[in-house]
């Protein structure tokens, strides 16, 4: 379900049971949960939905499962002291937004499962230094990367068909 703790700012850490049967995380269900700081996601996690930790402003890490196929819009937006990303080698796109304004994010690792990253994706992770794209994108969006000041490293595949306006504007 979506909102279960959105907006509860004293929630410091989540764990989920190895065994947990939970297999989607809902819209804004960790929303604005301020000092959320470590969450440890179970195996079976297929998806994390539009907004579900918008604005975890001190949330560090996070894992998806190699189970997780699909992360919402914003999902991470505003996550800004988030550095360390380990994405599943099942998901399918980077939704708009998805990682936008992890300001604290310095690289990346884009796994080949992945064909499109959609707009503002990464827009104004402004530490982020190194992306590492994988040979299975196929599509870069709009200002997907724009506000990257600090991107030094990134290798484009040939597999890539699209590159869209301002893709990397201000990078």
């Amino acid at each position: 379900g979506g909102k279960i703790f959105d907006g509860c700012h004293n929630l410091e850490k989540v764990e989920f049971a190895k065994d947990s049967q939970i297999a989607s995380i809902g819209e804004k269900a960790f929303a604005l949960c301020a000092e959320l700081e470590n969450i440890e996601l179970s195996l079976g996690l297929q998806q994390v939905g539009p907004n579900a930790f918008d604005g975890c402003r001190i949330l560090r890490s996070i894992s998806l499962p190699d189970t997780c196929q699909s992360i919402g819009i914003w999902a991470f937006c505003n996550c800004s002291a988030l550095n360390d990303i380990t994405l599943s080698n099942r998901l399918e796109a980077i939704e708009r937004g998805t990682f936008s304004g992890c300001t604290r994010l310095t690289e990346i690792r884009i796994p080949e499962s992945v064909h499109h990253i959609d707009a503002r994706a990464f827009y104004n992770c402004t530490a982020l230094e190194t992306v590492t794209l994988s040979s299975g994108l196929r599509t870069i969006g709009r200002e997907a990367f724009a506000g990257c000041s600090a991107l030094k490293i990134i290798s484009i595949p040939e597999t890539v068909t699209e590159i869209c306006e301002d893709a990397f504007a201000g990078a």
